[in-house]
């Protein structure tokens, strides 16, 4: 008989195995304000050391944005649970995530969710999410090699959709795909000083968009076009 493939639940000790280092994590992050039990719990769970480079492994549990490769980063864990509350995720939602990066992400997003989809530019980093998130038994997260500034409209509607990154501009082309009730999360420019940026959620209501500040932030840019590695 062939062993059963490891779950998400396997991984728990390879990151989190000191009880107080878990519970300082825990406590950083509801200092940031994040409140929801559900996050901070997904937060604890998924092991962010699977998702970076092995020689940054000992900084994995701390409030800050890692090296990924291709010119990316894993965004830091706390602004990373601000974004979750934000999107106020539910078991049922179908959520499309732009910039999957490590896939670190994606394996949260997979946790709170129903389905997920996440679209990454680089070939490398896509097959390399797409192999975490199977290693790790998460069957309902997807990692696609795309343009994710060209999504089709035939794939939606979505009831969430994350941007990780900055956006320039051109967000019709995401409130398009967004399902009554559907929150669309990006970062933009902050409108009183450009060299700031603000993460951004806009709630679909009807004929309206209404928007919400959610934090300031740093992003990456979002590029269009396709890339196999940088």
């Amino acid at each position: 008989m062939s062993a059963e493939p490891p779950t998400l639940f396997d991984f728990l000790g390879e990151e989190i195995s000191n009880a107080e280092e878990r519970a300082a994590f825990h406590m950083r992050l509801r200092a940031r304000g994040i409140q929801d039990l559900a996050v901070l719990r997904t937060l604890e769970l998924v092991p962010r050391a699977l998702f970076i480079p092995h020689r940054y492994a000992d900084l994995a549990q701390k409030d800050v944005a890692l090296p990924i490769g291709c010119g990316q980063t894993i965004t830091e864990p706390c602004l990373v649970g601000q974004m979750m509350e934000a999107l106020r995720l539910e078991k049922h939602h179908h959520v499309l995530e732009v910039g999957a990066g490590s896939g670190y992400t994606a394996a949260i997003l997979a946790q709170l969710a129903g389905e997920v989809i996440s679209i990454e530019r680089y070939h490398s980093l896509a097959t390399e999410a797409r192999a975490r998130l199977g290693q790790m038994g998460i069957d309902n997260a997807g990692v696609v090699w795309g343009d994710g500034l060209a999504v089709p409209s035939e794939i939606g509607p979505f009831d969430r959709i994350f941007v990780e990154g900055l956006l320039d501009g051109g967000i019709d082309r995401f409130t398009g795909l967004l399902a009554e009730d559907g929150i669309l999360l990006f970062a933009r420019r902050d409108r009183e000083a450009s060299t700031r940026q603000q993460m951004v959620s806009l709630l679909r209501r009807g004929g309206d968009l209404i928007e919400t500040i959610v934090s300031p932030c740093r992003m990456q840019a979002m590029l269009p076009g396709l890339a196999r590695a940088l």
